[in-house]
């Protein structure tokens, strides 16, 4: 398998020279738009979260938010409630944030090995700013549609949290977590924004890549399915393209952005290849979502179908609630469900 992986590659890298010598000044131009989607969008949304996760962790304030969530986390998806932190950042930022949070923790002790593998197959998610803005107003003109992807993709990510629950954590390794290093504020912060410079240079790295490589994609007669596994924006976007009804294409970019894309993937390799995390868990988990996600929005467009007439509704013209309000509401339903299943223990 490994021997017919390095041929793949091999051949994409001879395609893509090709193509970086025929065809020049499309490639610059493909690179210049990853740059100025790293400028604009990568590194301003992305950024903060990853200082933010480095933070919780190096100050030890993810013990005891994991108390608080563990009534939740530990039920639903066998972890502590530590794993609250990245799946709660996951959908609320986006790739590859998820993944991020928990390798902060697994380096910082706070998650077992087998614990944290879990948690990056169910974490790590496309947050509310791609699938509300790129891909719901900008790529199909209807954020309403994009909002129906969006509590499908979260749907989809708890489900899988739900069946990874029976990879089984190990309680010795949770029993013998080493004793949290706490830093001071200052080192805290310094050393958070220090491995998020080095992080997100690699995001942005793999970003502008892929949208080169992406046009050497759209030379080849590949379908837009396979380019969307290979690159999520560019791929979404040839599905959303095809001469379909959008009742047959939402289906398959759901579970497209489910699934990540190669891009992604890779991402989170560059995230975890200082620790001694295995990647396996963590394609299976996306695998399983692609699937998932693929099914309920196929299911949910049986019983509300979306006509051709609304799709073609505007983003300025619905009185529709931002991103960050729909991130909001959800954050508050997750605190709404830890507060009870807590009032519900204490009363048992």
């Amino acid at each position: 398998m490994e021997k017919f992986l390095k041929i793949v590659a091999t051949g994409g890298v001879i395609w893509l020279i090709i193509v970086l010598v025929l065809f020049p000044k499309e490639c610059i131009d493909a690179g210049l738009s990853g740059v100025f989607l790293c400028l604009d969008t990568v590194i301003p949304s992305l950024f903060p979260f990853f200082v933010c996760s480095g933070i919780i962790t190096g100050l030890g304030l993810a013990r005891p938010l994991g108390k608080v969530f563990s009534p939740f986390m530990k039920p639903l998806f066998n972890v502590s409630g530590r794993g609250a932190l990245p799946f709660v950042m996951g959908i609320l930022s986006g790739y590859p944030v998820g993944a991020k949070c928990v390798t902060d923790l697994y380096s910082s002790g706070e998650c077992s090995k087998s614990e944290s593998e879990k948690l990056l197959a169910f974490c790590n998610n496309s947050g509310p700013m791609f699938i509300l803005g790129a891909v719901g107003a900008g790529m199909i003109g209807n954020v309403a549609i994009g909002r129906y992807l969006y509590i499908i993709h979260i749907l989809s990510a708890f489900l899988t949290g739900i069946i990874m629950r029976f990879y089984k954590t190990k309680e010795e390794e949770v029993l013998s977590l080493p004793t949290c290093e706490k830093k001071d504020i200052i080192s805290a912060i310094t050393e958070a924004v220090a491995k998020s410079t080095d992080s997100i240079v690699l995001v942005c790295g793999y970003v502008i890549f892929f949208c080169v490589a992406g046009k050497a994609l759209s030379k080849l007669n590949i379908t837009p399915l396979m380019h969307g596994l290979m690159e999520i924006t560019g791929g979404t976007e040839k599905v959303i393209g095809l001469e379909m009804s959008l009742n047959e294409k939402l289906p398959i970019v759901s579970g497209v952005i489910a699934f990540s894309s190669l891009s992604v993937i890779l991402q989170v390799l560059s995230i975890i290849r200082k620790t001694n995390l295995s990647p396996k868990l963590y394609l299976i988990g996306k695998t399983i979502q692609g699937v998932l996600a693929f099914c309920i929005t196929k299911v949910f467009l049986m019983f509300v179908p979306i006509s051709e007439m609304t799709a073609n509704i505007t983003f300025s013209s619905l009185n529709t609630k931002s991103p960050w309000e729909i991130s909001l509401g959800t954050a508050i339903i997750i605190l709404i469900l830890v507060v009870s299943l807590r009032r519900k223990k204490v009363d048992n």
